[in-house]
This record gives C-alpha cells, sequence and structure tokens, in this order.
C-alpha cells in the first residue's frame, strides 16, 4: 500500500529537489556537443524543455574533399540540413545546405525537442561533415545587452535583472517538478487501485468457478450412485 510522506520528509524532499533543480539550471543551461556525420546518415539530439521558454541554438558545418572524394562531390561545401520539431512533431525550424547560422524559438508546450542533421552528401563519399551545435534556453538565451540598452540599465541594474530571470525560471521549473511529482503519485495510486480490483476479481472467479465444479462433480458422482 501506498503511503503519504510526513511534513517533514516533505520538507527535506522539497529542499533536496530544489538543489538539483538549482545545479541543473546553473549546469545544463548550455548544451554543446560536436560530432562527425557521414553521407546519408542523419543524426538526432532531444532537449526536454519546458513551456515558454526561449531556446537559442547556434550550428557550424564544415567539409573537407578528402583525396577518395567522388569528382562530382561540391568541394568544400557540407550539404546539410538541419530541422526542430516540438513533441507534437511540429516543424519549428528547416535549413537546407547549412554552413553555420543560429535558430531561434520560444517553446509553446513542454517536452522534448528533437534537433536532427541530414547529411545529403553523395552515397560513396568517405568523408564526413564535421558539425558543431550549442544549445542555450532559458536566461543564458536572452541577450541582456540589448535589454540594458533598450531600458537604459546600468551594469548593476542588469546583473540584478538577470539575477530576477534566473530565480524566475529556478520557481517555474520547481512548479514543474511539484506537477510532474504530484502526476507519478496520481498514477501510481490509480495503478495500484486497478492491481487491487484485478486481484479481488481473480480471487472471486477462482472461488465462484471452483464452487461450480465442486458442485458438478458431486451431482455426476450422486447420479452415477458413486457417492
Amino acid at each position: 500500500t501506498l503511503q503519504r510522506v510526513s511534513p517533514s520528509s516533505m520538507f527535506r524532499s522539497d529542499h533536496t529537489m530544489f538543489r538539483e533543480i538549482l545545479f541543473s539550471l546553473l549546469v545544463f543551461q548550455i548544451s554543446a556537443v560536436k560530432f562527425d556525420l557521414g553521407s546519408s546518415k542523419v543524426k538526432c539530439f532531444s532537449e526536454d524543455l519546458p513551456d515558454n521558454t526561449l531556446v537559442l541554438g547556434k550550428y557550424d558545418a564544415v567539409y573537407v574533399k578528402g583525396a577518395d572524394t567522388p569528382s562530382d562531390a561540391p568541394e568544400g561545401q557540407p550539404v546539410v540540413n538541419v530541422q526542430v520539431t516540438n513533441p507534437l512533431e511540429k516543424v519549428l525550424v528547416s535549413r537546407e545546405n547549412i554552413t553555420s547560422g543560429t535558430f531561434v524559438f520560444t517553446t509553446t508546450i513542454a517536452g522534448d525537442y528533437i534537433i536532427c542533421f541530414h547529411n545529403m552528401g553523395h552515397v560513396n563519399d568517405p568523408n564526413p561533415t564535421k558539425v558543431s551545435l550549442s544549445i542555450k534556453h532559458g536566461v543564458d538565451a536572452q541577450d541582456y545587452s540589448k535589454v540594458m540598452r533598450a531600458e537604459h540599465l546600468t551594469p548593476l541594474q542588469t546583473t540584478l535583472r538577470k539575477s530576477e530571470d534566473l530565480i524566475n525560471v529556478i520557481v517555474d521549473e520547481f512548479k514543474a517538478q511539484k506537477r510532474r511529482e504530484e502526476y507519478m503519485r496520481d498514477l501510481t495510486e490509480a495503478t495500484c487501485e486497478r492491481v487491487v480490483f484485478f486481484a479481488v476479481f481473480t480471487i472471486v472467479v477462482l472461488v465462484a468457478t471452483s464452487a461450480a465444479q465442486t458442485t458438478y462433480l458431486r451431482s455426476y458422482f450422486r447420479f452415477k450412485k458413486i457417492i
């Protein structure tokens, strides 16, 4: 059976969750990766993002033509496409024949956002394209120099604004974690109730089946005058 935690244990759990959220926000707000993408290959990355979050992505694709590259392959030009989709598989960004650039979007729903790179190069090209990708979201994606100029803020005021935004992000993430915790608890309780119901139903069916078999066998043996 499920047991609800005491207020003191909930207090400790909340503080532990708060430290985990703060650590993840401070460390994982910026993610970067470099990889080799072979011809006719696709590589995708997933980023779990909350809703109403600004996302800034920067990418570079560099192709170096080697000695074994077919003569009809483009010289020094990558043939790589990039596509970004939201959790509902709606395309947010689609670029072709990229070399370097950025994409910016604001999330509308929470979930996994997929970033895919597709090398459309010659199928027999042995030389991979070197791709780098960096993702910033939340406070790190915001250009506070523009905010400073637009609102005529001092450097100290700009720093305070960034700190305030970071605190708001932490609070929102904390609330989201609490909602996930409540959802998982409700799901677990509902599943436990279904399991108990199924167990009781199974016992009732077994008892009823045994009673029916006993009644049938008793009638059969009486009919045959065995008992």
